[in-house]
Formats: C-alpha cells, structure tokens, sequence
C-alpha cells in the first residue's frame, strides 16, 4: 500500500482568473494498480464549481467542504484509470482554488 501524497502533490491552492477553468490535479493510475480515495477537501466561491472526475465519471461539487474537515469516504471511492480535478470561475474576479485528496494506491 503506497499514501497518494507519496506519488503526486495531493493539496493544491491555484489561482483562476475571472472567467477560465483550469486543472487543479490529474493523477493516472499505474496499470495493474488501483486507488482508493478516502478523502477530499474543497474551497468554494459563488459562481464557481469543482468537477472531480475520477474514471470519466464526473461529480460537481459546489459546496464547501473545508480542508481542516475533509469528507470521508468509507468506503473509498475506486480509481481504476485516472482522477482529474478541474475548477471553473465564472466569477467576476480570480479566486484561489484550493483542492485536497487523500488515498493509497494498492
């Protein structure tokens, strides 16, 4: 069992200017392997989303799920392919999105 922090920078805060979307994670998973996400943590900003797609399903979040208090998944969502995590500000102003993803890779 390998902690997905060890393999990929798993909390990141980015900048998205008014209007733009951007990536915030993308982690493809090693063939043979499989990743179990346990946890997630998001900021949030009126008129702007999260898509956290893993496998080519696609969740929207648009609520706040603080990073002190992340949502626990038990039991873990399964990534057999890829997670990508992507952020839209259609906002008038940039924000600093902030995205946290906790698991391990078996």
């Amino acid at each position: 069992m390998i902690s997905l922090s060890s393999l990929t920078k798993n909390h990141v805060v980015k900048i998205i200017p008014a209007g733009k979307s951007d990536t915030l994670i993308i982690f493809d998973v090693p063939k043979g392997k499989k990743l179990y996400i346990d946890k997630i943590a998001c900021s949030y900003y009126p008129n702007c989303f999260i898509d956290f797609i893993v496998d080519g399903f696609v969740e929207r979040i648009e609520r706040e799920i603080h990073i002190n208090n992340p949502e626990v998944f038990d039991p873990p969502i399964v990534a057999k392919s890829f997670v990508k995590v992507v952020g839209y500000n259609f906002d008038s102003i940039d924000h600093a999105f902030e995205f946290y993803i906790d698991g391990y890779l078996i």
